[in-house]
């Protein structure tokens, strides 16, 4: 999933860096250092336009971002700690983390985490979640996020409709069918299947 989150694909053989280009990414990699948040982005789309080759870079600038507090790389780098690591860069794994990272990028208007977000609270037995889940795709939706957009069209969501067991299983054939880069379709088919088999709580 990751991969996709960065965009690190197959690229031609990058040209090789010059003394004079080292030096000047060293300044750059100070400032970044010191928390130039603008710098470090131009850094991060440097080290990405170079391609797989710099994933280590890729990774540790999106951790500096995160710390940050820059929504996108806290969505990013929260996908990395609860995938462990990104292409064949390991990285230390921590689902609870990583959710708090998603959920934080969430609460700042970031909509792949709303949508995230709002899968994760879909994934419930009762109607407070479910309640939760829909308020952040309605977030999504209010930002123009497409995956986000179909899954409250579908369902012809409205503040009045009161959710209840039929409805989240329509929410979670919406949400597979939203068209989500992020969402891996049929990864949580077990889970699904056993809160299936509890009792929805109004």
């Amino acid at each position: 999933m990751l991969l996709l989150l960065v965009g690190v694909a197959a690229y031609s053989q990058p040209r090789e860096l010059t003394e004079e280009d080292k030096r000047k990414i060293a300044v750059l990699e100070q400032w970044c250092e010191q928390g130039d948040t603008e710098i470090c982005e131009k850094l991060y789309f440097h080290y990405f336009l170079r391609g797989e080759s710099e994933a280590e870079n890729i990774i540790r600038i999106i951790e500096t971002l995160s710390n940050q507090k820059k929504p996108r790389y806290m969505f990013m780098w929260g996908i990395a700690l609860i995938e462990g690591g990104l292409g064949r860069q390991i990285t230390k794994e921590d689902y609870q983390e990583g959710m708090r990272l998603i959920s934080k990028a969430a609460d700042q208007d970031y909509p792949p985490a709303q949508f995230l977000m709002g899968d994760y609270y879909s994934k419930s037995d009762n109607r407070v979640d479910i309640n939760k889940a829909m308020f952040y795709f309605n977030c999504a939706y209010q930002s123009d996020y497409i995956p986000a957009m179909k899954v409250i069209r579908t369902l012809n969501y409205d503040l009045f409709v009161i959710p209840d067991a039929a409805f989240r299983d329509r929410l979670w054939k919406a949400i597979d069918e939203s068209g989500d880069p992020y969402k891996e379709v049929g990864s949580d088919k077990k889970e699904r299947a056993e809160i299936k088999r509890r009792k929805f709580i109004n």
